[in-house]
C-alpha cells in the first residue's frame, strides 16, 4: 500500500507551533515535533490565531507575539522569522487576519480580548525580491473604531471585492459592523451597522460571493441562528444596498462549533 504523509500546522496552548504527521497505512503512526516557539501566552484563547499564505514560492505565517504581529517564512532549513518586520510592527495589535494577493498582503489585527480590545489595526505588507532573498515592507495604515468606546472586539476579518474595494467586518459588543475602503486601505467609511443584539461571544466573517457580491455571515447565539447579509460590488456602501439574503436555524450543535472555531469562509 502506498504511504501518504499528511501534515497540519497548529498553535497549541504550550505556545509552540507543532507539526503533526500521519502516515496512512495498516498501522498508522502519529508523530509531532515543535516547528517554532512564540512568546505569546495562550495563543489559542482567541481568534484569529495564525494566518498562512503562499507567495514567492514560499509559505508565510503571520502569528501573534508579545510585541505585535510576527512574520515567518518556511525555508528549506525550516521556519525563519523576519525580525525586521516584527520590529516595524511592534505596538500593533497582534492577532491578524490577512488577504494575500501576489506580492501584497492587507491585514487587520486585534488585541487579546482579555486586554479589552476596542479597535482594529489595518496594515499592509509589500514583498520585495532582492539578491539576498525576499524582504517585506510593512506599512501601518490606520485604526478602525466602533461607534461606542464600550464595544469590545474579539476578532476581525478582511476581504476584497471584484471592484478592488476593501471590506472589514467585526462583532463589536453585541452589534455586527462592516467598514469599507476604496482607497487601498488608506481611508475607511464609518462603521455600517448590519445587526444588533447578538451575544458578546458571537463572531462574523466577510467573504467574496459569486456574481460580484460580498457577504457577511455571523453567529447569533441569542436567536440560535446563523445570519447573512450581502452587498453588490460597486454599489455605495450604505444601508439601502445591504440586504438580508439567507437566514437559517441551527439544527446541529456541531455547526455552531465549526463556525465558532473556523472563521475563513468559502462560498460557492
Amino acid at each position: 500500500m502506498k504511504n501518504i504523509i499528511k501534515t497540519i500546522i497548529c498553535l497549541t496552548p504550550l505556545t509552540c507551533i507543532f507539526l503533526f504527521s500521519c502516515r496512512d497505512s495498516r498501522n498508522s503512526i502519529f508523530t509531532s515535533h515543535p516547528v517554532f516557539q512564540v512568546d505569546y501566552g495562550k495563543p489559542t484563547a482567541d481568534k484569529p490565531q495564525l494566518k498562512l499564505w503562499y507567495a514567492g514560492k514560499y509559505w508565510w505565517a503571520l502569528i501573534p507575539a508579545s510585541t505585535g504581529p510576527s512574520l515567518w517564512q518556511r525555508t528549506e532549513e525550516g521556519w525563519k522569522e523576519h525580525t525586521d518586520v516584527t520590529k516595524s510592527l511592534a505596538g500593533v495589535q497582534g492577532r491578524a487576519d490577512v488577504w494575500a494577493e501576489d506580492e501584497k498582503v492587507m491585514a487587520v489585527a486585534v488585541k487579546d480580548i482579555k486586554n479589552t480590545n476596542h479597535s482594529i489595526s489595518v496594515f499592509q505588507l509589500r514583498m520585495k525580491i532582492e539578491l539576498s532573498g525576499i524582504r517585506w515592507e510593512p506599512n501601518i495604515l490606520t485604526e478602525l473604531f466602533p461607534p461606542s468606546p464600550d464595544e469590545t472586539i474579539e476578532t476581525a476579518t478582511i476581504t476584497r471585492d471584484s471592484k478592488g474595494n476593501w471590506w472589514t467586518s467585526a462583532v463589536a459588543g453585541t452589534n455586527v459592523y462592516i467598514w469599507n475602503s476604496s482607497s487601498e486601505g488608506m481611508n475607511w467609511t464609518d462603521p455600517i451597522l448590519l445587526a444588533r443584539g447578538v451575544d458578546l461571544d458571537d463572531i462574523c466573517v466577510v467573504t467574496p460571493l459569486p456574481n460580484d457580491e460580498i457577504g457577511v455571515i455571523w453567529s447569533d447565539q441569542v436567536r440560535d441562528a446563523v445570519l447573512m447579509r450581502t452587498h453588490k460590488d460597486g454599489n455605495l456602501p450604505d444601508h439601502g444596498n445591504l440586504k438580508r439574503s439567507l437566514t437559517w436555524e441551527i439544527k446541529q450543535p456541531m455547526i455552531t462549533l465549526t463556525l465558532h472555531f473556523h472563521q475563513t469562509a468559502h462560498y460557492g
